[in-house]
């Protein structure tokens, strides 16, 4: 299992979209593929993400 950093809620919470897409990578394959998300759907994943942050 890979140690993965902690998240950091006031951070997630500062990435509140603003466009009608937003764009997710991977920054450690930055030539791989992206994931487009709705702003709803990437603002629920903030949220699950901070929720479940341990």
């Amino acid at each position: 299992m890979r140690n993965r950093p902690a998240l950091e809620p006031h951070r997630l919470a500062a990435l509140r979209p603003r466009h009608a897409t937003v764009a997710v990578r991977d920054s450690k394959t930055p030539a791989g593929r992206g994931l487009t998300l709705t702003p709803a759907a990437f603002t629920a994943f903030v949220g699950w993400a901070t929720a479940t942050a341990g």
